[in-house]
């Protein structure tokens, strides 16, 4: 900045100050790319052109589980998990005022998975699809965005309700049952119904028929 030219500007009544934008920005990207690291991006780059300014991806990039996080999805993200750990507070209040006089209400676990809730961080990721160009086209970077593109594992997470949580190798050619046994089958109080399949890249789907969880394990493998 130059600031030695505004001694010799004297302002007058009316006069109008108009400060720009600063038009650059910092972004970092870091995983599978050939040159990870922080980069000066101008206003209008995309997550595009912050991967062609790190080299490229290698070759055993997994783009399906991008992970792009952004300071605006992170401020929303926080306000979001502010209300819902107050709504959680208002239901576990409502509860409590139900179950007044009975002595099997007990309220401890509740208890503690809002406090879990209260003390979880906000992440602010953005839901992203590395493999579509002209996506990639339309998500211009802001200052402190950060993308991670991982290496490709070749494995399936499975958690929950479920004997034995862990990963387990992907096969194509397998269903979900494949993937429960390998984890010691269900619990007794597994929820059947509300099983759900998390993408890396941070979309989810609720499964309803094994086809769709096949389908689904083999979209996020292909791509």
């Amino acid at each position: 900045r130059n600031e030695i030219q505004f001694e010799s500007i004297k302002a007058i009544d009316g006069d109008s100050i108009y400060i720009r934008e600063y038009p650059y920005r910092s972004a970092k990207i870091s995983g599978a790319v050939v040159k990870p690291g922080s980069y000066t991006m101008a206003a209008g780059e995309t997550i595009n052109d912050l991967i062609e300014k790190a080299g490229g991806t290698t070759e055993n990039a997994y783009l399906f589980g991008g992970l792009y996080l952004n300071e605006d999805a992170k401020t929303i993200n926080k306000k979001s998990t502010q209300l819902l750990y107050e709504l959680f507070l208002d239901n576990i209040l409502s509860m409590s005022e139900k179950a007044v006089g009975e002595n099997n209400f007990d309220s401890t676990s509740i208890v503690g998975l809002a406090q879990e809730l209260k003390k979880s961080e906000s992440n602010g990721r953005v839901v992203v699809d590395l493999l579509d160009e002209d996506s990639l086209k339309l998500n211009q970077i802001k200052d402190g965005d950060e993308l991670i593109i991982p290496e490709n594992t070749n494995v399936v997470h499975i958690y929950g309700e479920v004997s034995n949580e862990g990963a387990v190798m992907f096969d194509q050619n397998q269903d979900l049952d494949f993937f429960i046994d390998k984890s010691g089958g269900f619990k007794k109080s597994a929820d059947l119904g509300s099983i759900y399949i998390l993408h890396p890249n941070g979309e989810s789907e609720l499964y309803s028929k094994k086809e769709e969880f096949l389908k689904a394990l083999l979209k996020t493998r292909l791509k």
